[in-house]
């Protein structure tokens, strides 16, 4: 999706673009993070998981459709439960 050695700067910009095209609600719960995208965003979610997979391995993903959205379940490690917010942060409207 990015190429090698694309920068923070590029993918930061790409995940707003996505936020505000496509992010129907979030919420933390726990040590998981939630995402509802829009059903059309299906592709979009593919990449961010192979995105985020690609940076940081420890993440665990889950996905699941309904008739109207696409719910995106991301969960670190207890350890790294404080990357939670710094992801968070992302999706917040500015």
């Amino acid at each position: 999706m990015f190429p090698d050695g694309a920068g923070l700067a590029e993918r930061l910009e790409w995940l707003r673009a996505l936020r505000s095209r496509a992010l129907v609600d979030h919420w933390r719960e726990g040590h998981s993070l939630h995402l509802l995208f829009a059903k059309e965003a299906r592709a979009d979610v593919n990449a961010l998981i192979e995105m985020e997979w690609a940076c940081c391995r420890f993440l665990t993903f889950a996905v699941a459709e309904t008739a109207c959205a696409i719910h995106l379940r991301v969960t670190p490690p207890p350890e790294a439960v404080p990357f939670l917010d710094e992801l968070l942060h992302h999706f917040e409207p500015e």
